[in-house]
């Protein structure tokens, strides 16, 4: 595999669309413009089995974004970075990776890179995150996540419930055999947790070829879904091999990073991305029904009500599988149409509710109609709901929070 060649100029754009009406955001300018600082490229990492779900991060805390790609391929001679366009008033960040245009010096071979950017200062609010690989976003959406600012983090829900250091017992000859001094070896295991919370339990076993130091306990930090695993670590008098098994609780689904630091040494030892599965059912239409056309009177009033408003409630579902039902009252007031049915698309965390209304029948006269609808198997998190006719036009959209 060819090394790649040393990175082009890299830019990155920065679009800034201040509407006039902002959905209730701050005003960006109280708390100054957002700052995006500069693309990370890692070496080549080689190609890898097993990377084929999605391996985008982020990691938020306060008013800051960081963008990661855990992995993803491109040529192995060209450079590639991760751009950022942001609208603010419409609460949009989108993220394009993108390679060197000029493949004058492309090499026929592919190489798995970590991609990552930073966004700092960004406006009080809830955004979409949606990140692109290239620029045929049809086709190629990686990643579409919902982030709420200032963030907290995910610190309360992620704990080391246990930590356990030893010695391998079945430590290889560590004169002579060319075994590797210090080089870590990590073994994890995902499973669900003991609680009916749809989280999961992180199993792993850190192993320590022929090291003169020994494990004597570690602490963990969560940032974001970034674990950093500190073990507090000893020289001792030989030349051995170290073990610590251990067990992390609270994990959601989703791509996560795991580092583990020597605190002795201050140094990185290993660090491997693990997915969570979490609830892997798709979300459906469960039920979908109209009441009767009311309200007709209410609409020759001197201030008859106009528009969709929405009305949503969250209800665990019928088995311990840690997933959740929405259910929602739709009111579309004064309209002249019927409403035939409605079909559900599930894009990333993004639900569209496509009603088909009989545009081409108008009745012959002005009403209400109230639409009762139910979404099962939904995962915890953070959703969009969107409802639209089948002409593309939206009628209501709203955020949802799960679980």
């Amino acid at each position: 595999m060819k090394t790649r060649l040393q990175a082009k100029a890299v830019f990155v754009s920065l679009t800034l669309i201040l509407g006039a009406c902002g959905g209730g955001k701050t005003d960006p300018g109280q708390q100054g413009q957002p700052v995006i600082g500069e693309p990370y490229q890692s070496e080549c990492l080689g190609l890898m089995d097993g990377f084929d779900s999605d391996t985008v991060e982020l990691i938020a805390s306060g008013n800051d974004l960081r963008i990661v790609d855990h992995y993803t391929e491109f040529n192995c001679c060209l450079a590639a970075w991760m751009e950022v366009e942001l609208d603010l008033a419409a609460g949009l960040i989108t993220v394009l990776e993108v390679e060197d245009p000029d493949d004058s010096m492309a090499c026929d071979c592919m190489c798995g890179y970590e991609l990552a950017i930073e966004v700092s200062d960004l406006p009080d609010g809830v955004y979409t995150v949606a990140v692109y690989k290239y620029d045929v976003r049809e086709e190629l959406l990686l990643h579409r996540e919902q982030v709420e600012f200032p963030a907290s983090g995910q610190a309360s829900d992620v704990r080391l419930a246990s930590f356990e250091p030893g010695w391998m017992e079945d430590c290889p000859d560590c004169y002579g055999s060319g075994a590797p001094m210090d080089g870590s070896r990590l073994t994890l295991e995902v499973t669900p947790g003991d609680a009916d919370d749809g989280r999961y339990s992180l199993r792993g076993v850190h192993e320590i070829l022929c090291t003169s130091y020994g494990i004597l306990d570690a602490e963990l930090a969560v940032e974001g879904r970034r674990l950093t695993l500190t073990e507090r670590d000893a020289p001792v008098d030989c030349i051995c091999c170290a073990q610590a098994d251990f067990v992390i609780e609270g994990l959601s689904e989703g791509t996560w990073t795991l580092e583990i630091y020597s605190q002795a040494r201050d140094q990185l030892l290993i660090r491997r991305s693990f997915q969570v599965p979490g609830a892997q059912a798709d979300p459906y239409l469960a039920d979908f029904g109209q009441v009767s056309p009311t309200g007709c009177d209410d609409c020759y009033g001197p201030n008859p009500p106009s528009g969709t408003t929405l009305e949503i409630a969250i209800e665990p579902g019928d088995t311990d599988d840690g997933l959740f039902v929405l259910r929602g009252v739709q009111t579309t007031h004064c309209v002249s149409y019927a409403l035939l049915g409605g079909e559900l698309a599930v894009e990333g965390r993004e639900l569209v509710l496509v009603e088909d209304w009989d545009y081409d029948n108008p009745a012959d006269c002005i009403f209400s109609i109230e639409t009762h609808f139910e979404i099962a198997d939904l995962s915890p998190g953070s959703w969009t709901l969107r409802i639209v006719d089948t002409e593309g036009q939206l009628l209501v959209e709203q955020q949802v929070e799960v679980g």
